[in-house]
Order: C-alpha cells, then sequence, then structure tokens
C-alpha cells in the first residue's frame, strides 16, 4: 500500500507517495510534535561528539569517554575531537536501558 500526501508549495499543489515504512515514522514525528515535544530526525551515520552522545545516553560526557576508552562505544577521531556514529550510541543505548532495571532492583533491595 502506498501513502499519498497531498502539498502546496509555491501556489502549485503537489502529490508524494510515501512507502508504508516512511508514512509509519512520519505518523509517529506528527503525534510528538502534536504533544509539543521536540522532535529531532537524524541519519543513522551522522557523527555525534562525546556531549552529543551523552544527551542521547542520558549519562556524562566523561562516562561517554570512558566506554570509548573501554571499546564498548566505537569511534573516530576527527583532528583531536572524537566522533561516534548515532547508531553506535543506540546500540549502547539499548544495552544500557536493557541493564539499567535489573541495576535499579539490586539498588532497591535492602541488605540484611
Amino acid at each position: 500500500m502506498i501513502y499519498r500526501l497531498d502539498r502546496h508549495e509555491g501556489g502549485k499543489e503537489q502529490t508524494l507517495s510515501i512507502p508504508p515504512s516512511a508514512a509509519a515514522a512520519v505518523e509517529a514525528l506528527l503525534a510528538h510534535m502534536l504533544r509539543g515535544e521536540r522532535v529531532a530526525v537524524l541519519a543513522e551515520d551522522q557523527e555525534l561528539s562525546p556531549t552529543e552522545a551523552a544527551a542521547v545516553l542520558g549519562i556524562s560526557r566523561p562516562l561517554v569517554v570512558l566506554r570509548m576508552d573501554r571499546g564498548e562505544l566505537p569511534f573516530r577521531y576527527v583532528g583531536k575531537h572524537r566522533r561516534a556514529l548515532l547508531k553506535d550510541v543506540l546500540i549502547l543505548k539499548s544495552r544500557l536501558d536493557t541493564a539499567r532495571p535489573r541495576w535499579t532492583r539490586l539498588l532497591r533491595t535492602p541488605r540484611t
């Protein structure tokens, strides 16, 4: 199934065909925007600085650098600056998000 999107640009009507996979992404994007949330669209091969990666991961920049040094987050140097691919940051985020509930349970368990 192909979804169609009509838009007006420069006084001229255009119809765009959108594949179902893109339509789901557009629907999610619009739902976030309608709730007043900020939205960013990034390519997986976009490079992030340690500060930007820290914002995505929800950890401090020094912890991002530590994970880079340990080999947990692949990166490359651009001059003297580290850069990690967004897709690698998201893979690490998935691993961290999976491990967080376990650590939360351990921290909440009273010691006897």
